[in-house]
């Protein structure tokens, strides 16, 4: 393999790895949505 090889793939796997850091800290950091409770909702029914 040649230089130039070598330093494409380097440089390929470095910014593949940096967007798949940036992706799976972003899905870990990300808040939960406010999603409503299906029992609150259903509480003006009476039963």
């Amino acid at each position: 393999m040649n230089t130039s090889a070598i330093i494409f793939m380097v440089i390929a796997e470095t910014i593949i790895t940096a967007f798949m850091v940036y992706f799976f800290i972003k899905a870990l950091v990300v808040k939960p949505k406010p999603e409503p409770d299906s029992y609150v909702d259903n509480d003006d029914v009476e039963r």
